[in-house]
């Protein structure tokens, strides 16, 4: 089991301006220098980022573990709110980076951070928010796939 989280992304660039709810893995293995996520490519499609990508985007070289790739990245395409059932967390302008081999919104380390998502135990799927009280232990949301 992981850490997934439910997100609400609204669009800040390209042609749609609605907002979407879905889950997120919490990938504290996503290392990055800005708060960043990464968006399969059927979910870009409904934020507005493809098929033509939104002024300012560029190609990156990503390093993963199945080798290197590279992918779209859009600065600042995103606002990012974690949502639970007694508060939110967020929202956090983001980049988004698209990726046609991801089926899963994918968080990174600083972005993590900025929505003080803290990964208690990771293979029972329990987290909490950094300024959460100690006994508070929320529990992985269910995965949806794009």
């Amino acid at each position: 089991m992981v850490v997934r989280v439910r997100v609400k992304l609204k669009p800040l660039k390209g042609k749609s301006k609605k907002a979407i709810e879905t889950s997120a893995l919490a990938n504290s293995g996503f290392a990055s220098i800005v708060p960043e996520a990464v968006i399969p490519a059927k979910l870009a499609r409904q934020l507005g980022f493809l098929p033509k990508l939104p002024e300012g985007a560029r190609t990156e070289t990503y390093v993963s573990v199945a080798g290197t790739t590279r992918m779209q990245y859009i600065p600042n395409a995103l606002e990012i709110t974690v949502s639970t059932t007694d508060r939110e967390a967020g929202p956090v302008i983001v980049g988004a980076t698209i990726s046609r081999n991801e089926s899963e919104v994918l968080l990174s380390d600083k972005l993590m951070d900025e929505l003080k998502i803290q990964i208690l135990r990771p293979g029972a799927g329990l987290w909490r928010f950094s300024d959460d009280k100690p006994e508070v232990i929320r529990e992985t949301t269910q995965a949806q796939e794009w």
